[in-house]
């Protein structure tokens, strides 16, 4: 099975360049459906569009995972890990708000942040759960949340629709949070491409050494926290890892524990969501005083 695979084992995937949502059509687009809809979500974020090379592996991927978020503990976890998630001072906030420039952007911007985050960081969660080495003990009741509306996000840009010196901005603030030179590039940051004198922003503010050293290790932090939450959560779950052909499991596990994947994304998009929300409301108070 794994022969024919295009999902093979040492398969390190670029988030430009993977199944591209708008263009799915036939089983992808409806498997990408169900995704945005189970998980309340307006976009469908790498992890599954790169599983979607295989349509075959993308289902059975998708529907044991899908297990786990109708048990409804993802949600019940998410503000946890997402409060645990930021990083940061006060004094990063203060140097946030002085130079903030795109504030009358704030909300667009503040819905395609907290859009990835709520994707990603359930996506840590429940799939934290799906590589658990715990073994089912039984279900147990959990109410859902309220979920919360979704909104209408601007269209993602493909890259060749990103000018030059702004890609070279998406490129910057996407080594945030990492040692590596070339990261693979979050679909965050292409999709606030929109607003590159925010990303100038974000990467005036991160990109001190300080800061930079706080995030990678927040990033081994909540690696260690999801893991924990996922091991609370797959006794609960009655989903079989062996119906998920081995090598896009291992895509899974190496998705979830690597610091430079969707963690490091974790991280830094709760940290902005964080300090957006905190600048908007400064903001607000302040033209009202005005």
């Amino acid at each position: 099975m794994d022969q024919d695979n295009p999902v093979t084992s040492d398969f390190d995937y670029d988030p430009v360049n993977v199944v591209n949502e708008a263009t799915a059509s036939g089983m992808v687009a409806d498997l990408f459906s169900d995704i945005r809809q189970t998980m309340n979500i307006p976009i469908v974020t790498s992890i599954w569009r790169a599983l979607a090379v295989d349509p075959d592996t993308l289902a059975s991927a998708w529907h044991q995972t899908k297990i786990i978020f109708e048990s409804h503990l993802p949600d019940s976890y998410l503000g946890e890990l997402k409060k645990l998630s930021v990083c940061g001072s006060e004094a990063l906030q203060n140097r946030f708000d002085s130079t903030l420039a795109t504030r009358q952007n704030i909300p667009q911007i503040h819905a395609v942040i907290d859009s990835y985050n709520r994707s990603n960081t359930l996506n840590l969660i429940a799939l934290s759960a799906l590589i658990s080495s715990k073994q089912f003990t039984g279900k147990i009741q959990t109410k859902p949340k309220d979920a919360p509306g979704i909104p209408k996000l601007i269209p993602l840009r493909e890259k060749k629709d990103i000018p030059t010196d702004v890609w070279h901005l998406v490129e910057e603030v996407n080594r945030l949070g990492t040692n590596e030179d070339k990261p693979a590039v979050a679909t965050l940051w292409r999709h606030l491409s929109a607003w590159p004198k925010f990303l100038e922003d974000v990467s005036k503010h991160f990109s001190t050494p300080q800061q930079s050293d706080l995030l990678m290790k927040k990033n081994l932090e909540i690696i260690e926290a999801s893991k924990s939450i996922g091991d609370e959560i797959r006794p609960h779950v009655d989903c079989d890892t062996n119906l998920i052909p081995r090598n896009a499991l291992d895509l899974v596990k190496k998705y979830v524990t690597s610091p430079i994947q969707v963690v490091r994304m974790v991280v830094i998009g709760n940290t902005l969501e964080y300090l957006v929300k905190n600048s908007s409301s400064s903001y607000r108070a302040s033209t009202r005083i005005k």
